[in-house]
């Protein structure tokens, strides 16, 4: 009697043999004190592992011969093995997530237009998130297992954050598949320690475009008619009802309000009023246009505040600025602070914002619940020389400076020239 250890990498390791019930013996490198082989009668045989680590996880194999293994001709018959896993610390037992997977869209209309002898299809079922990797695939068709054309993964991957994934293939006849009544269904079995748990996902049959029988096609198409034909009976009588209405209810006319807006307050957030600021046109957008008749955008921005009862209104200096304004619909819900954030935007010329006297405005009411708040900000035009223009007036004057300094020289030189001139003339005349 033998017992062997598979281990990831697949390699069987002896870990312990018996010649007989009297005679035992564990294989170096087994350590004797972690395991221990017990065979009462000739019959059974038990291995036992101590201290358990998670370096102990492996599939063991009880093995039995009729001779001993060195035995020239001596042939050993194997079990189906035995798994163990250690669970790992820090790690819990859980169940996986199935989700199976119909053919893709392009593969099952392939397989009509090649017209192969084989014309099947391809189901996933595909297990994530689980541990141990105790797991077992099986497939059902209509509530019958089916074997024949399954192709599941040998072992399930681990992935970086230490839980398992196994997938398993279906090949399914592209006829049955295209049967609406046909029910695929994935069954996972899952191992938590205690007892076998199955997990599944179902999906049904779809047609397959250039598939249809012509009965199918013909009773298809007489359902068809007769829903058409109810559909316009239907219709006669609904316009009649509506004509008759309309006649009856002329002259009368439904006027409605401007509505009113309900919000239940969470008890766990405070109501707050907005924080509201002006961004002026960014110097990009400035820049784009070569004169003062292009248009340029400002931004404002109302966050933090809750509930979302705002209105957003804009003014020019002293006058409510209504055109070419473009406010958000609704109030965004910030995710990590669960206030709300809004914004509105206001076009104008080029040329108005270079005015430095106009004040632009940005008005934000809020409701509290009892009484209506005004939030506002204001920013007034700005004349700044960008970039691009203040390197071109530097570099003018620069150019300019250089003028100077070479005209100063040529200058310096003339009435140098002219002096030295007058002087030695005057020398010329004394000598005379």
């Amino acid at each position: 009697m033998f017992w062997y250890r598979q281990g990831s990498n697949k390699d069987l390791s002896l870990v312990a043999f018996s010649i007989n019930k009297e005679f035992t013996e564990i294989v170096a490198p087994f350590d004797k004190r972690k395991y221990a082989f017990n065979r009462p009668v000739v019959k059974t045989g038990s291995l036992q592992i101590h201290s358990l680590e998670a370096e102990d996880s492996a599939v063991y194999y009880c093995a039995s011969s009729m001779a001993h293994c060195c035995a020239t001709g001596s042939q050993a018959y194997f079990g189906k093995g035995t798994k163990l896993t250690v669970l790992e610390e820090g790690l819990k037992v859980t169940a996986p997530t199935v989700k199976l997977l119909p053919p893709s869209k392009s593969e099952p209309c392939d397989k009509v237009q090649k017209k192969r002898k084989e014309r099947s299809v391809t189901l996933v079922c595909l297990a994530t998130n689980f541990y141990p990797d105790h797991v077992n695939v099986s497939w059902k068709v209509s509530g019958v297992n089916r074997t024949d054309g399954v192709g599941t993964d040998n072992n399930a991957l681990r992935s970086e954050d230490k839980m398992y994934s196994i997938t398993s293939r279906l090949r399914i006849g592209i006829k049955e598949w295209a049967n609406p009544n046909t029910q695929v269904t994935c069954v996972v079995r899952f191992f938590n320690g205690t007892h076998n748990v199955d997990y599944d996902d179902s999906v049904n049959g779809q047609l397959v475009p250039g598939m249809v029988d012509p009965d199918s096609y013909v009773n298809s198409a007489q359902t068809a008619k007769f829903a058409y034909s109810i559909f316009i009976a239907k219709s006669c009588l609904f316009g009649l009802f509506i004509f008759f209405f309309v006649r009856k209810c002329s002259g009368t006319a439904a006027h409605f309000g401007p509505g009113t807006k309900v919000t239940v307050l969470d008890p766990n957030i405070n109501v707050t009023k907005p924080d509201v600021k002006i961004l002026p046109p960014s110097p990009k957008e400035i820049c784009a246009s070569e004169n003062d008749q292009g248009n340029v955008t400002l931004v404002c921005v109302a966050t933090n505040f809750y509930p979302d009862h705002v209105a957003v209104s804009w003014m020019l200096n002293d006058e409510n600025a209504t055109l070419r304004v473009g406010t958000d619909i609704n109030a965004h819900r910030i995710n990590e602070s669960a206030k709300y954030s809004i914004s509105s935007r206001l076009r104008v010329l080029k040329s108005v914002w270079k005015n430095t006297t106009n004040m632009f405005t940005c008005s934000v009411q809020f409701f509290d619940g009892e009484d209506y708040i005004t939030v506002t900000d204001t920013i007034y035009g700005q004349n700044k020389l960008s970039a691009d223009r203040v390197r071109r007036y530097m570099n003018t004057a620069r150019y300019a400076y250089l003028l100077f300094l070479v005209k100063s020289m040529v200058y310096a030189v003339v009435v140098g020239g002219l002096v030295w001139k007058i002087g030695r003339g005057n020398k010329k005349a004394v000598s005379e």
